[in-house]
């Protein structure tokens, strides 16, 4: 098994009373937290991405008729 879960932070990060640099919940710092939403961000965008659609509209008389 390449990770387990251990290996990845909480969701949000959560200051520990007696070390404020370390979340309460998986002990990791704001930074693992920061790249861990970066990271869900550009996978949904990436996600979003293929979904996308356009309308190219073209100038008037720019198209040969039939």
């Amino acid at each position: 098994m390449s990770g387990s879960v251990d290996d990845v932070p909480c969701m949000n990060f959560e200051a520990n009373i007696f070390a404020n640099s370390l979340c309460q919940h998986c002990f990791r710092d704001a930074e693992a937290h920061q790249m861990l939403r970066c990271l869900q961000a550009l996978t949904e965008a990436e996600a979003g991405a293929t979904a996308f659609s356009a309308t190219i509209f073209l100038p008037l008389g720019s198209v040969a008729s039939p």
